[in-house]
């Protein structure tokens, strides 16, 4: 799960992950798919964007690597951007 980052409108972020190659993933709200579903075309990829592609909407990554993850909103564009930062 994302942490909230204080002191911001719309950040989150996970502070290390590990990704092996081919997981397939998706941010979601917890426990449901009803409210954020957000896959590969609903999001900015930023960061190791080399390392991500689409796959059936899904956001897959094509090597193993370790990540901090941030989720941002930015309310004004009605956008998310996801960083994957090594």
């Amino acid at each position: 799960p994302f942490t909230y980052v204080e002191g911001t409108s719309w950040n989150y972020e996970i502070a290390s992950v590990a990704l092996p190659a081919g997981a397939e993933i998706k941010v979601r709200t917890v426990g449901t798919w009803d409210d954020i579903n957000l896959g590969y075309n609903e999001v900015t990829i930023t960061g190791d964007t080399a390392n991500f592609s689409d796959k059936g909407g899904n956001i897959c990554c094509g090597a193993e690597a370790t990540y901090k993850v941030t989720l941002t909103y930015d309310g004004n564009a009605d956008a998310w951007t996801l960083n994957f930062a090594k």
